[in-house]
C-alpha cells in the first residue's frame, strides 16, 4: 500500500518504527552519515521497508506495541 493512502496512525506506527530502527542500529555501533543524496535517498528507503515490514508482521501476528529489541528475537 502506498505511504499516501495510510491512514495517520499507520504513519505514526511506522514513524515510530524508523525511530526505533535507527535507535537500535546506532545502540549496536552502527553509523548512518549519508555522503550523497542518492546515498540518503537509499537509507530512507531502506528504514521504511524495515518498518513497512515490521507493521505487516506485527498486524499479521497480532502484535501490538513491538519493540525492535522484541522483533529481533522472534
Amino acid at each position: 500500500m502506498p505511504y499516501s493512502l495510510l491512514d495517520e496512525k499507520s504513519r505514526r506506527v511506522g514513524r515510530e518504527s524508523v525511530r526505533e530502527a535507527v535507535g537500535t542500529l546506532l545502540a549496536y555501533g552502527y553509523s548512518l552519515e549519508p555522503h550523497s543524496h542518492e546515498q540518503r535517498m537509499l537509507q530512507i528507503i531502506v528504514l521504511l521497508v524495515i518498518a513497512q515490514f515490521i507493521y505487516i508482521y506485527c498486524n499479521q501476528n497480532k502484535i501490538m506495541n513491538v519493540s525492535l529489541i522484541n522483533f529481533r528475537r522472534c
